[in-house]
């Protein structure tokens, strides 16, 4: 700085020391005003830039039209004019600086080495009136132009950055124009070279890495993938770290640094992320003086980020400063500004939740006026005429805006009692529910909201209306190439939505099998997802490529506005109003082309029932080895799904209460344990078992029985009143909700002699979903006695800082009962990836290990393998395996079947369905803890069921293990100490 303002001191004096007419005075003016520019964008004072702008305006009129240096100073002056324009966002400003700028690049030679300079600048004034008209003709010649000196720049020229730079964030707004990811995949591409091509002590490198950071976080936006997220936020740091303290720019690239901490905090909650994105939030506007153009957006950011913090700790003293900043914010952004209704619906967010808090109906009144007020801006503000007349009211935000406005509707009807504010409450939500081109995600919520307003009048057509178009939103919502951590994150925000539709179905006087399939819909998507890319999808690449991929552009284009999901939108206000409008044509447009697509493809021989759910006559034959059992529990009801070869009837439980069942849910053992406990415990009777959890399932049990288990039996014709048969029948479970943690198997009373209970009736295993169950229906049984079938064993004896294991047992019971023609493999304590080498060349694999299973983030499940320190082959490493010789996984360890998200439960995300999609038939898993000795107990006696007995039936896994239970549970007093016999289940077909 001192450098410069030396340089400043001399250039006057220079200039001073020359009469008017000396032939160096427009020379010496043209470096003073370049000068006193560069001090300009070091310190952002207004001064500077004026002075700047006349000066070099003298030393253009000091400088005859024919002179060589005449382009250079033009370009100057046009650099100068385009700063004011930026600070003030006068028009009249940039349109100079474009003319002027195309005087300078229209007085110099093609070949000349300044034209590359000339033509970026140009291209930059351009692409600025773009961004404020959003001309379509702008946008396409600023990438020409910028192309152009790229092209024009040798690759070692140190302007080759800048103009990089500019190419990059010119096909940015391209992207945010088309969304075509192939755009932004070349702006990032790009925008990465010229940050690349520019040295770490460069001054323009925090630009650039600015630049770059938002096309990444662009990128999170399209495909939600966090690696982008993260990516984002470490350039984004970056470029802050480069920045001085008091460089004007600061404050913008704080504030891209707090969009990406407030995307990340969406994703993971992290307190510590959250306090920073608040400490950089006011940073920012500390940073802007009250002339900046953005001053309000960074409020408005401010106000978001208090706002949310209030959600989280319930402090008034946030919720207060929240709505008083978000008051600020309004009354700083104009009245035509685009941002406004983004700003007004923020701050009416603040005061609905003043009133939910206080209950004033001062501040709900005030709500509603202003959440009025932001619906009511939307198509006026935001999209040009062309765009309202093509598209009346459809504007992305609008769906988010409604449902704001709606919230609010819906609790001053609540309030003063009020009928007409409820009507129009619904109003809102339906026309939130059907704009087409928001985010998915808000019009579920919207529909949802709509739905429970049917449902409390009692309108069960209506509510169940609502319900469908619902179900049929949802796979719109996830993108095909998200990571399972993307998955979970999206599907948080719907769960219950499948069981919640179904028992409104059923009062609507809907059939059993709709209300069926609906539930379908909507449990194990990414299970469903995983099935369908491992047989509908990839056979479709394999037989018609193109199809295919266009197929999987549309379905990610349209996937890719789901992420678009806080109801404050604190980063939307950054694209133009005409990218809103050409967006959401675009989207229109992708979604109309997808369902032709989708069509298209069900024409093709084989592809009929592409991406649909099994049919009336699939869902019989799912039933043709036993009879499936599909509950069904809400608020509304409780019922199950009876599924035999011939039809599909539903029965009521009366007794199933949801209260009751959240209670006795809440009982079951589980949590992120990993430890398979090594506790010395008899197993002969002999000597009092020492129960980890007391008696408390024993209650449950005996209730569960009697509200489900038995009614369900007994309607299916399976309660065995005289004579027990030989060969008792399979039956599958799919639990359905809180009914999916609880071990079905073991209901009932299991006293000495005692016969009210599940095991003394039928042989049970659980399934997911039916889809899943159909995915593992299709696999041949292949007995393990035929000849070449492998057996891999992977043991941890030792795990640090967790219980030794006997694992030598489990080895010599499997090793006692497998024939000749079988060959084994062991591995012990063996690397994951050694693991993941050997599963897939094995028909069965046994895994005698600890578990731990992750009830936040179930996808990080993991069985715990490795020698000196601990390796986790977890749910997201196994997954991406297809194995097609997978016979038996039997997963010896604690927890491997326990669903712990309870915001996830209709997933079924856990090590066992893992392994049943990887492409394992059969699957034993456990639902909690199991002990040590219990756990070779029972796999002892499965394989000596399994391996001598004539394995060649579909049902000879589950029997295995049900006869392997049964002789742990009848042992001594073992029958009433329900957690050492009933973790373990059956998972398949």
């Amino acid at each position: 700085m001192e450098d410069l303002q030396k340089a400043i001191r001399i250039g006057q004096v220079a200039v001073d020391a020359i009469s008017e007419s000396h032939p160096d005075r427009a020379q010496r003016l043209n470096s003073l005003g370049i000068e006193l520019r560069n001090r300009y964008q070091r310190t952002g004072s207004i001064e500077d830039l004026q002075e700047a702008i006349r000066i070099t305006q003298a030393a253009v009129e000091a400088t005859p039209t024919d002179h060589p240096d005449r382009a250079q100073r033009l370009d100057n002056l046009g650099v100068g004019l385009r700063n004011q324009y930026l600070r003030t966002r006068s028009i009249e400003y940039l349109q100079e600086a474009i003319r002027i700028a195309q005087t300078a690049v229209d007085a110099t030679p093609e070949n000349h080495p300044d034209r590359a300079q000339y033509l970026s600048n140009l291209g930059t004034g351009i692409n600025d009136r773009y961004q404020r008209t959003g001309s379509i003709e702008d946008l396409q010649e600023t990438i020409r132009i910028t192309q152009t000196a790229v092209e024009a720049t040798p690759e070692d020229h140190p302007d080759r950055a800048l103009h990089l730079n500019n190419l990059g964030f010119t096909l940015r707004n391209q992207y945010l124009r088309t969304r075509s990811i192939e755009d932004l995949q070349k702006a990032i591409r790009i925008a990465q070279a010229a940050v690349n091509a520019t040295p770490e002590d460069h001054p323009n490198r925090a630009r650039r890495l600015n630049n770059l950071g938002t096309g990444f976080g662009d990128r999170y936006q399209r495909t939600g993938l966090i690696e982008d997220l993260q990516e984002a936020i470490r350039i984004a740091q970056a470029a802050v770290n480069a920045t001085p303290q008091d460089h004007p720019d600061r404050a913008r690239y704080l504030d891209n640094l707090g969009i990406g901490l407030g995307d990340r905090y969406l994703r993971t909650e992290l307190i510590e992320d959250f306090e920073e994105i608040i400490y950089i939030a006011r940073a920012v506007v500390d940073a802007a003086p009250e002339s900046h153009p953005d001053r309000a957006r960074y409020l408005n950011n401010l106000g978001v980020r208090l706002g949310d913090r209030y959600l989280r700790t319930g402090s008034m003293e946030d919720l207060q400063e929240a709505i008083h900043i978000g008051q600020a914010a309004v009354d700083a952004t104009p009245e035509k500004h685009p941002d406004r209704a983004q700003h007004l619906n923020n701050l009416g967010i603040g005061l609905g939740d003043r009133y939910l808090r206080t209950e004033s109906i001062e501040d709900l009144q005030e709500a509603i006026r202003i959440a009025q007020a932001a619906v009511d801006a939307t198509p006026e503000n935001h999209l040009d005429r062309a765009a309202v007349n093509a598209t009346p009211k459809d504007h992305p935000d609008r769906a988010r805006y409604l449902n704001n406005l709606g919230s609010k509707l819906r609790n001053r009807s609540q309030e003063i009692r009020s009928a007409e504010d409820l009507q129009k409450a619904l109003t809102c939500f339906i026309e939130s529910l059907h704009q087409l081109i928001s985010p998915p995600t808000i019009r579920l919520e919207s529909g949802i909201a709509a739905a429970e307003i049917a449902i409390g009048s009692q309108d069960w057509r209506e509510g169940a209306l609502h319900l469908e178009n619902l179900i049929d939103l949802l796979p719109k919502i996830v993108p095909r190439s998200n990571s399972h951590d993307d998955f979970q994150y999206v599907l948080r925000q719907v769960s219950g939505l499948g069981s919640l539709t179904a028992s409104v179905f059923l009062q609507a006087g809907k059939s059993a099998l709709e209300s069926l399939q609906a539930v379908e819909k909507c449990r194990g998507v990414i299970a469903s997802l995983m099935v369908d890319s491992r047989s509908d999808i990839s056979l479709l690449r394999q037989a018609y490529p193109d199809m295919w991929s266009r197929y999987h552009r549309l379905r990610e284009a349209v996937a890719a506005s789901a992420f678009s999901t806080n109801r404050r939108s604190s980063t939307l206000g950054l694209l133009l109003a005409n990218d809103y409008a050409s967006r959401s044509l675009k989207l229109m447009q992708d979604v109309k082309e997808l369902g032709e697509v989708e069509n298209e493809i069900r024409k093709q021989p084989g592809f009929e029932r592409f991406q649909l759910a099994p049919t009336e006559s699939e869902i019989y034959e799912l039933a043709r080895y036993g009879p499936i059992v599909s509950f069904n529990v809400t608020h509304l009801g409780s019922h199950a799904f009876l599924i035999t070869g011939n039809n599909v009837r539903v029965l009521q439980l009366p007794k199933l209460n949801y209260k009751d069942l959240e209670k006795h849910a809440s009982k079951t053992p589980g949590g992120n344990r990993s430890q398979r406990p090594g506790t010395v415990v008899s197993l002969d009777g002999n000597s009092k078992f020492e129960n980890l959890y007391g008696n408390t399932q024993t209650e449950s049990m005996h209730w569960l029985w009697d509200a489900a288990i038995k009614l369900a039996l007994e309607e299916l014709g399976l309660l065995w009143q005289d004579k027990r048969p030989a060969t008792l029948p399979c039956v599958w479970w799919v639990g359905g909700g809180l009914m999916a943690v609880l071990p079905l198997h073991a209901a009932g009373k299991h006293q000495k002699d005692s016969t009210e209970n599940t095991v003394s009736h039928v042989i049970s295993s659980y399934a997911p979903t039916l889809k899943v169950l159909q995915f593992s229906q299709k696999k041949a049984w292949t007995p393990l006695s035929v000849e070449r079938s492998k057996i891999l064993i992977v043991t941890m004896p030792k795990t640090p800082g967790l219980d030794d294991l006997n694992v030598d047992e489990e080895v010599t019971a499997i090793r006692q009962h497998v024939g000749s023609s079988t060959s084994v493999e062991i591995l012990k304590t063996p690397t994951a990836a050694a693991v993941l080498e050997q599963v897939t060349v094995c028909s069965l694999v046994h895994f005698a290990c600890h578990c731990l299973p992750d009830t936040k983030e179930p996808s990080k499940s993991a069985l715990l393998l490795g020698a000196e320190n601990i390796e986790k082959l977890t749910v997201e490493n196994l997954l991406p395996l297809n194995h097609q010789l997978a016979q038996v996984a039997y997963l010896s360890a604690c927890s491997t079947a326990e669903i712990g998200a309870r915001n996830l439960i209709d997933e079924s995300i856990h090590l066992a369905s893992t392994f049943q999609l990887v492409g394992f038939r059969h699957v034993i898993g456990t639902l909690w803890e199991a002990y040590d000795l219990a756990a070779i107990h029972v796999a002892a006696k499965f394989y000596e069921y399994l391996l001598k007995q004539d394995a060649d039936t579909a049902s000879s896994v589950p029997r295995a293990l049900h006869h392997a239970i049964l002789h742990l549970r009848d042992k001594g007093k073992n029958r009433e100490n329900i957690s050492l016999w009933a973790p373990f289940i059956h998972v398949g077909p």
